[in-house]
C-alpha cells in the first residue's frame, strides 16, 4: 500500500508545472504579436513566418508530451522496465 501512494506522489511531482505551460504560451503569443509588428515593409517574409509556427508548435508539443511518460512520442518504457527489473530482482 506504501508503495502505491508513493508511486502516486512521484507522478505528480513529475508533470511540468501549469505556470511554465502558460508562460510558453504566453511568450509564444508575445514574440508572434512583436514579430508581426515589427514587420512595417507590408511584405511578409514567408519562410520564416512558417518555420516560426511550426518551430513554436513542435516546442509546446514536446513540452506538454513530457508530462505522458507512458504515451506520446516521449516513452520512458525502457527506464521503467529497468526499475520493475530490480524490483523483481530485490524481492
Amino acid at each position: 500500500m506504501i508503495d502505491i501512494v508513493t508511486t502516486r506522489q512521484q507522478q505528480r511531482y513529475a508533470m511540468v508545472p501549469e505556470t511554465i505551460v502558460l508562460m510558453l504560451f504566453v511568450l509564444t503569443i508575445a514574440s508572434a504579436f512583436l514579430a508581426g509588428y515589427t514587420n512595417k515593409k507590408g511584405h511578409m517574409d514567408w519562410p520564416v513566418v512558417v518555420g516560426f509556427c511550426i518551430l513554436s508548435a513542435f516546442v509546446i508539443f514536446i513540452t506538454l508530451d513530457l508530462d505522458r511518460s507512458r504515451t506520446g512520442l516521449i516513452r520512458l518504457d525502457l527506464a521503467q522496465q529497468a526499475m520493475i527489473d530490480l524490483r523483481e530482482n530485490l524481492k
